[in-house]
């Protein structure tokens, strides 16, 4: 196998990974994949310790792309993912892009806090596509995104983050979903 198609590929039905393996899937996915998840995060998310877990690993040197498939779960700070199949992708030595796809009977779910004031934000859908260069989250298939006192509903939900705007569209027959809390007033007597 060539530098340019090095690929690790690490398989275990225990998870219990061979300590070179573990370290170097963790390497890989550290510098790229997760930089970019935790961009909008606490600030000191980044500098958090880095759990992943996951059935198999695969990397990809020639293409820059790196899968996690199995039950993958991830974790670092407020982060949290947890998806059937994470795939990185990088350009140029920086990541470009980061897709969760849910397994047969279960959503890709992300949960992470962006302000240390503010609840977390979660999102779940059967594909969750984060463009980094974009600063966009596209949520795809059964779609619900939740900030703050908002959750939204719909077949398809665009977060474009950098501007705090949310688009949606279903072709559901109840549509677009949506609940907005009130927030709560104290009264003083």
């Amino acid at each position: 196998m060539s530098c340019s198609q090095a690929k690790l590929s690490a398989r275990t039905a225990s998870r219990d990974w061979s300590r070179p393996a573990r370290r170097f899937a963790a390497a890989l996915f550290t510098g790229a994949a997760l930089a970019a998840a935790v961009a909008y995060g606490l600030p000191d998310d980044s500098a958090q310790e880095l759990l992943i877990e996951a059935t198999e690993s695969t990397y990809d040197a020639s293409t820059g792309v790196t899968v996690l498939t199995g039950a993958v779960r991830v974790r670092q700070g407020s982060l949290r993912i947890d998806a059937g199949r994470v795939t990185t992708t990088a350009e140029d030595g920086r990541l470009s892009r980061v897709v969760a796809e849910g397994a047969a009977d279960q959503p890709a779910k992300l949960r992470q806090r962006i302000n240390p004031d503010d609840p977390f934000v979660t999102a779940q859908a059967d594909r969750i596509d984060y463009s980094i260069a974009d600063e966009r989250l596209e949520l795809t298939g059964n779609a619900v995104l939740e900030q703050n006192d908002r959750e939204i509903a719909a077949d398809v939900i665009f977060w474009h983050i950098k501007e705090g705007r949310v688009s949606a569209r279903s072709d559901r027959p109840d549509g677009v979903t949506g609940k907005w809390r009130p927030k709560r007033t104290t009264t003083s007597d």
